[in-house]
């Protein structure tokens, strides 16, 4: 690919300017925040096994803690939004076998820690677009891989149906309907969310799910 031709030295540099980048745009429009998220993904998934093994945790860290001076979330948005567009890189990047399953693997491994950090912007930041982007970036990763048992498991299920009765109501249900189908019984599944979606009261959404 184009990415390998470039000297090392080269790549490094493009690298070490990635996540400055992000930072500096997290005020910036949702489409000029959105295209530098994506340059980023596409840098970062040609650079995880080697110039940025650390990846996830410079990440992880920032979404726990922006940096101050910052709007925090604005920064946990858009760090949100650059690791929704990674699983899209990934499916995208001309590789070996064996490199791509090297990097699935890799973004395999960061799954629980991302799960939480979407748990996080959900818990901690109240604005609609907190919101919208966590669920967005779900979308991304359960269409990757995450299952609703992993879901349930990490309590994001309840974030989930709340967010029916939201204005996040279109990307929540997405996400469950996209989950629950590809990995569960898909009719059965999409009448039940359409059944939750009308209704405000019923059985708490852990109930639903114990058979």
């Amino acid at each position: 690919s184009e990415w390998t031709i470039i000297p090392e030295v080269q790549r490094t540099g493009i690298r070490e300017l990635i996540m400055p980048l992000i930072l500096e745009h997290h005020r910036s429009t949702r489409i000029v925040r959105d295209r530098v998220c994506i340059a980023g993904a596409a840098v970062a998934i040609r650079c995880v096994l080697d110039l940025w093994k650390g990846l996830f945790s410079d990440v992880f860290s920032l979404i726990a803690s922006p940096p101050p001076g910052s709007v925090s979330f604005l920064i946990r948005i858009t760090l949100v939004y650059f690791l929704k567009y990674l699983p899209d890189e990934f499916e995208t990047a001309g590789y070996s076998h064996e490199k791509r399953m090297k990097i699935k693997q890799t973004l395999e491994n960061a799954i629980p820690q991302i799960l939480q950090s979407i748990k996080l912007l959900l818990e901690t930041e109240e604005h609609i677009d907190s919101k919208k982007a966590a669920f967005d970036c779900l979308l991304s990763w359960v269409r990757f891989g995450v299952t609703w048992r992993t879901l349930k498991s990490v309590s994001l299920l309840d974030a989930l149906f709340s967010g029916l009765s939201t204005e996040s109501f279109s990307l929540a249900s997405e996400v469950l309907i996209e989950a629950f189908t590809r990995y569960s019984n898909g009719f059965q599944t999409a009448n039940l969310i359409s059944h939750r979606s009308l209704s405000s009261e019923g059985e708490d959404a852990n109930e639903i799910f114990q058979y």
